[in-house]
């Protein structure tokens, strides 16, 4: 899809500058601490520290704008597979069954991750049914949009932006409301969603991923 060839591109491109930079300026300091060097020395190893930290700054930057700025390029037939894809992670077999928040997290992150790893499918395995099968709270499947909102817009550390991130969270859960007429996993159950309900919960995350990747085009 346009956007990850982009954000790899940019990743390929941004790395092999962060690295050089890296490698440099720690050759220069290793040199620093085993000879005495003239002052030039000491200042071309602080530039090549400053610009690798900036330049690692900027790709931070600039891969939180990309998938904004590129979901028009996923069309509705993309979406629809993504969303597929989701649901297929949810067959009546118990041995090959992703709960909700699995298999949307799952199938999202792939999209814009390549894959997700063991840590992050484990990370979300007590958000289903309702946190661990209670049904009392959100729907995992809200849940793991929000991760992936996250993962894309949020912040590694204090100091850094948090308002994007907020917004479209808050933008995925006013849409999911309007979309399922609540969050809770129970309320869901009652409209019919679920084991025991006209419609497995398959349905119900498929639909999520339509309504998640429509969220990150409002603002």
């Amino acid at each position: 899809m346009a956007n990850n060839k982009n954000i790899n591109k940019l990743i390929e491109f941004l790395s092999l500058s962060i690295n050089q930079n890296l490698k440099t300026a720690s050759e220069l300091c290793k040199w620093i601490r085993c000879s005495s060097p003239v002052q030039k020395d000491i200042l071309k190893a602080k530039e090549c520290i400053e610009t690798a930290t900036y330049t690692l700054n900027e790709t931070r930057e600039q891969l939180r704008g990309i998938p904004q700025k590129e979901f028009g390029f996923l069309s509705q037939s993309e979406i629809d597979k993504i969303a597929e894809r989701a649901s297929s992670l949810m067959p009546d077999d118990p041995s090959l069954h992703y709960h909700c928040s699995e298999a949307f997290t799952i199938a999202v992150g792939e999209h814009f991750f390549g894959q997700v790893d063991d840590r992050i499918r484990r990370m979300t395995t007590g958000f289903a049914g309702g946190i661990g099968g209670t049904h009392d709270e959100m729907c995992g499947a809200l849940f793991g949009g929000v991760l992936i909102i996250g993962a894309i817009y949020g912040r590694a550390r204090s100091n850094e932006d948090d308002e994007i991130s907020y917004k479209k969270s808050v933008i995925y859960k006013e849409q999911f409301i309007k979309e399922f007429n609540g969050t809770l996993c129970q309320e869901l159950k009652d409209t019919g969603y679920g084991s025991d309900g006209t419609q497995p919960c398959s349905v119900l995350v498929g639909k999520a991923v339509k309504v998640f990747f429509k969220s990150l085009m409002l603002e």
